[in-house]
């Protein structure tokens, strides 16, 4: 094994990148959503359906930020280089177990958000309406734009 503690591997810095961009993709999400930023399901008062900024891009920009994010941690702590790697984590049975976990931990972020962009386009469309309609025939993709 050789590793070089001043070292920063390509995962490391494509990870913490992605870390970066998914924080600066959910914080300007909040700043568009302002004071009907919540976090957990509500519609306030006097709601308005907020569609400019990342909203005219994906329906769920926020998601979108977390999802990277959470990518950019599997790659820069378990990927190719990745100190886990090299210090073969993976041939240990207490890391193997520790990275699987990890990763199982990710994938349940996936699904829950999958589930909670499900349930906000509900309540939205029931709250706006046509409004809403209007806005999802512009803006058809939940997450990632042209794919879902």
């Amino acid at each position: 094994m050789n590793v070089d503690p001043v070292s920063i591997s390509p995962a490391f810095v494509v990870g913490t990148l992605l870390m970066a961009l998914g924080t600066l993709i959910r914080v300007v999400s909040y700043k568009y959503l302002g004071r009907y930023f919540t976090f957990h399901l509500a519609i306030r008062k006097d709601h308005q359906l907020v569609t400019t900024g990342p909203y005219s891009i994906v329906r769920h920009p926020s998601y979108t930020g977390a999802w990277i994010y959470m990518i950019g941690v599997a790659v820069s702590q378990l990927g190719p280089s990745s100190l886990y790697t090299e210090l073969d984590l993976w041939k240990n049975p207490l890391g193997f177990v520790a990275g699987v976990c990890q990763l199982v931990f990710i994938a349940y972020i996936g699904l829950t958000i999958h589930l909670r962009v499900q349930k906000e386009d509900a309540a939205l469309r029931e709250e706006f309406k046509d409004k809403w309609l209007a806005w999802a025939s512009r803006t058809p993709c939940r997450l990632l734009p042209g794919v879902y």
